[in-house]
């Protein structure tokens, strides 16, 4: 919505809501495994942004969003009809979080813009059940970055922000996979991973609606959130937890181009490409390995075609 000739106010409101119910079971001889879950989950967010143009070469910018967010699960597992103990097996979580944001977009030059900003997030994180917990988090999260068009084809593009990583509330409950034998316990002391990153791009434009652009990135993190060992009077269990620091780099190479070159009429291709390599120090074995779940080497193809005479895409 306009308010004024230089003002833009942007509101948004969501609300989502999630049921899980999963049962399994193991038969290996004379022993038996069972494992049932039942999760519920909740996301309620809502935004305000204002956007004012105090002449052409500056804008500033104001937001606040708020949000809500629940899980709720109950997850058995027996062995030989005994019941087993999981750390995060009845739990509800609830997260309470606010965050502000300002910033400025500056053109001092044609072909240079500079843009600044700030976010700062808190938030209130309460787990009742089997591992009852409350804690307070606040993060500031500042950004900068620089766009320069060097010519009508080339653009690069420099970033430097602080990032803080959002919680997987999965991550504070017990699962377990029979088939494979893993069984993971939740983490109600998990933090959030926390980092500097700093990015390169170039974007090269080509025929008449096409572009590559190369994107390299690095991360210096702290509080990786990986895997660590949970050590219960009956066993031994897999869980998330934070392992110290790490690094991250990761290149990216995109390409988007129209097909009508080629005969395919109102066609477009888009690729990605990503390689990307972690260092990180395993708490077990004290020794440098990559991120757990970080695959090296990512790629996506989509292809896609308008079809204006059949109305659809």
């Amino acid at each position: 919505r306009s308010i004024g000739a230089a003002t833009t106010l942007e509101a948004l409101a969501s609300q989502r809501a999630g049921r899980l119910t999963a049962e399994e079971t193991s038969q290996q001889g004379d022993d038996s495994e069972s494992f049932n879950e039942a999760t519920r989950t909740g996301e309620s967010i809502a935004r305000i942004d204002l956007t004012h143009r105090r002449s052409d070469k500056l804008s500033l910018s104001a937001g606040i969003e708020g949000a809500f967010n629940v899980l709720e699960s109950e997850a058995r597992l027996q062995e030989n009809g005994a019941p087993v103990f999981l750390p995060g097996s009845d739990v509800r979580i609830e997260e309470r979080r606010v965050e502000g944001s300002v910033g400025a977009t500056w053109t001092p030059v044609e072909a240079v813009i500079l843009e600044a900003g700030l976010r700062v997030e808190g938030s209130t994180i309460t787990q009742t059940g089997d591992s009852p917990l409350e804690r307070d988090f606040t993060y500031a999260k500042p950004r900068v970055a620089l766009t320069w068009d060097v010519d009508g084809q080339n653009q690069v593009r420099l970033a430097a922000s602080r990032e803080v990583g959002q919680l997987d509330f999965a991550e504070f409950v017990a699962s377990a996979s029979l088939s494979t034998g893993v069984v993971a316990v939740g983490n109600a002391a998990l933090e959030p991973d926390k980092s500097w990153r700093f990015s390169a791009a170039w974007e090269r434009s080509f025929w008449d609606d096409a572009s590559l652009t190369l994107t390299w990135t690095h991360d210096e993190i702290r509080d990786v959130v990986d895997r660590v060992l949970i050590v219960t009077p009956d066993d031994v269990f897999d869980a998330p937890g934070n392992i110290g620091d790490g690094r991250r780099d990761t290149l990216a190479v995109d390409l988007n181009t129209p097909l009508d070159r080629l005969g395919i009429k109102g066609g477009q291709l888009r690729t990605t490409l990503l390689w990307r390599t972690s260092r990180v120090t395993d708490p077990v074995t004290g020794e440098e390995r990559g991120i757990s779940e970080e695959k090296p080497v990512e790629g996506e193809a989509a292809f896609t075609q308008a079809l204006p005479q059949w109305h659809m895409n």
